[in-house]
């Protein structure tokens, strides 16, 4: 039986983060939820999440912050970002710290899902071809021998 695929969702909204769960519960993942940076490190050293949906502000800190902490041990983690309200400028800052998708209300369902079938599509076609690159790089030639 294939491993199940592991979310992390690092949002204080305990309604946000309810819907997420059951729908990401639903579509086949695993889920954890984390509500404090302590329990955010621990559950990382139990378990590399596949995928990581943080909200704007997590345990009183800025999510660039949380989300530049977690790349720079994970850079190939896919981070969505939940913000409370959809602006360019959290678009925008999302996009530019490397973070993978966007979520804002009115969160639906299928909205979540699909931003996070999107996303882990996105790592593995990255992590896919990182591998290629690798064996192609460091693949022996015996013709010159």
């Amino acid at each position: 039986m294939a491993k199940k695929e592991l979310i992390l969702l690092a949002i204080n909204e305990s309604s946000v983060s309810d819907l997420a769960e059951k729908a990401l519960h639903a579509a086949g993942f695993d889920v954890a939820i984390v509500r404090e940076q302590a329990s955010l490190d621990s559950s990382i050293q139990e378990a590399i999440p596949d995928l990581m949906i943080l909200g704007e502000k997590f345990d009183g800190r800025d999510w660039l912050t949380v989300a530049n902490e977690i790349l720079e041990r994970f850079p190939t983690m896919p981070i969505i970002l939940y913000a409370k309200q959809d602006t360019t400028g959290f678009a925008k800052s999302a996009l530019k710290a490397g973070l993978s998708g966007y979520l804002y209300p009115p969160l639906k369902i299928e909205d979540i899902v699909s931003e996070v079938q999107r996303c882990m599509l996105r790592a593995r076609s990255l992590g896919d071809w990182l591998r290629r690159e690798v064996k192609r790089t460091t693949a022996v030639s015996y013709t010159h021998l």
